[in-house]
Formats: structure tokens, sequence, C-alpha cells
């Protein structure tokens, strides 16, 4: 009777057996649905959360565009909100006459690549710091007497063409610039003390310095002081 009763517990037994067995086999396939349910969870909230952001900032641009009576800025305005609209990486706001950067700018901030030249510009506004994805700037053919110290807030900058400005002495600690890789100067009138200040950069890989009035000995001491830099010059004063 004991052993009729055992055996016929067994074998009530082992279909709960197969039953947790199967359970078992299947539940990492289940976690793994799960993650992955929560991971599209989390990239439509990333995404809506975005497409909210894009649109108060346009709204934003909306409002300026409408307050604006002047002419390059409507245009520069116009050309950032398609920018922000489309998510163009790069945004060109050159030829337009810009005596100031609209403050708008800093909706851009998926903005990689960003040419403000052949405009009138001097300083740079402090939202231009939300630019934090902008790794690349071009300033060329402006009024600049010094290089904007909002760029040195910049997290992924390393590319700055600034040719063709007033550019004397640099009024900005260039230490701090410590990921700027290539600096492009030509067409400034450089001083000695700016000289002296960009030996500090020793991080450059190209430092261009073409017809900017710097001696043939200042730039003997800059290669001696940037050996890891390919310093580019006048041809005859290499």
């Amino acid at each position: 009777m004991g052993h009729t009763y055992s055996s016929s517990f067994r074998l009530g037994l082992i279909p709960f057996l197969l039953v947790l067995t199967a359970c078992a086999d299947s539940l990492p396939a289940f976690q793994e649905t799960n993650e992955s349910t929560k991971e599209q969870q989390t990239a439509k909230t990333i995404k809506d959360n975005d497409a909210e952001k894009r649109l108060r900032a346009m709204e934003q641009i909306d409002a300026a565009l409408h307050q604006s009576k002047d002419r390059s800025e409507i245009e520069a305005l116009a050309k950032i909100r398609k920018c922000i609209e489309q998510q163009d990486v790069v945004l060109s706001l050159s030829h337009l006459e810009l005596s100031t950067v609209p403050a708008e700018i800093q909706f851009a901030d998926h903005v990689k690549i960003l040419s403000l030249s052949h405009n009138q510009l001097q300083e740079l506004p402090d939202e231009f710091s939300r630019l934090n994805q902008l790794y690349n700037l071009k300033l060329d053919h402006n009024r600049f007497t010094r290089i904007p110290s909002v760029i040195s807030r910049l997290p992924a900058f390393f590319h700055l063409s600034i040719k063709d400005n007033q550019l004397k002495s640099f009024a900005v600690d260039l230490k701090s610039m410590t990921k700027l890789k290539i600096l492009l100067l030509g067409g400034n009138p450089i001083s000695k003390e700016a000289v002296n200040e960009l030996k500090a950069l020793n991080q450059l890989e190209i430092l261009q310095l073409f017809r900017t009035g710097v001696t043939a000995a200042d730039i003997e001491e800059l290669k001696s002081a940037l050996p890891n830099s390919r310093v580019l010059v006048d041809s005859n004063k290499k």
C-alpha cells in the first residue's frame, strides 16, 4: 500500500515538474522581451520629448520672427528654424551681414558644424555655450578683435577657423581650450604677445598662420614649443 502510494505520488509529480521546467526555460526569453519592451518605451519617450522640445523652440523662433524688423536677423532666424525642424547637423549663417547672432541659436543644440563667416560680428552671445554638440566653427571674415570666450565652454569643440579678422591678441585663456585641435588664424595681425599665448596649445594638431605678419623667428619658436603640431605659414617664412 505504502509503495503504491509513493509510486502514485511520484507519477503525479512528473507533470508538475515538466511544467516547472518549461517555465524555467521560457523565463530568459520573457525577461529579454520585457527588457526590449522597456527599451522601446524609453526610446519613444525620448523621441516624444525631443519632438516637444523642437516644437517649443520653433514657436519661440516664430514669435521672434514676428517681432523682428531687421532683415539680417529675420534671415538668420528663418535658417535656424529650418535647421531645427529638419534636424540638420550643419548650419550656415554666412553672408547675412549679421552684427549679432540671435539668442535663438541656443535652440539648435544638435548642430555640429556652424558657419558664421562673412558677417560683421565682434562677439558671440552667452547662449552660444548651449551648443553642446558643436565641434566645428567658422568665423572667417568678421570683425573679431579677440577669440570669443564663450567658445571655451563648448564641450565638443575642436576646430576653429577665424581667418581674416582683426585679431592681435586672444583675450581668452587658451589653456582652457584643451580640446582644440585645429586653429586657423590666417589674415590676422597677430602680435608677439599672441604668438607667446599660442605656445600653450600643445594639444594642437594644425595651426595655420598665413598672412599674419608673424616673423620667421617666431615661427621657429612655435614649432619648437608645439612639436606635435603642423604649423602652416607663408612659403617665405618656412
